[in-house]
């Protein structure tokens, strides 16, 4: 099944911090985060080196972290910041402080993206 992307506002519930975060697949890229900072690394279809069909089939290979999937690439292209794992179930962080402690903004608007 298609998934569109996302990006919306969050506001941190310990320190205040207004920030915007991505989530989900657009049509020629993905946006993963690091496990540990929550540094949000987008890799194109084209840097995995495959096109896949819009299906189960897909989305199971990249959640799955099969050699050369976008989660190997979007760990080696953000290595040099962080010693985390990028992953596609990782969740946000407050960029100020790494909190995990979020709400929706509601005065931001949302962009959907594919």
């Amino acid at each position: 099944m298609f998934q569109m992307g996302s990006e919306t506002g969050q506001i941190c519930r310990d320190c205040g911090h207004r920030f915007r975060s991505m989530d989900g697949p657009g049509m020629l890229f993905a946006v993963l985060r690091c496990e540990t900072c929550g540094a949000e690394v987008s890799v194109s279809m084209e840097e995995a080196g495959e096109r896949f069909d819009y299906d189960g089939e897909r989305d199971a290979l990249f959640d799955r972290g099969y050699p050369g999937s976008m989660m190997d690439i979007a760990t080696r292209k953000h290595s040099a910041e962080c010693s985390g794992r990028c992953t596609f179930d990782a969740p946000v962080r407050c960029p100020a402080c790494k909190s995990t402690r979020l709400e929706f903004d509601r005065e931001a608007d949302r962009i959907m993206y594919d």
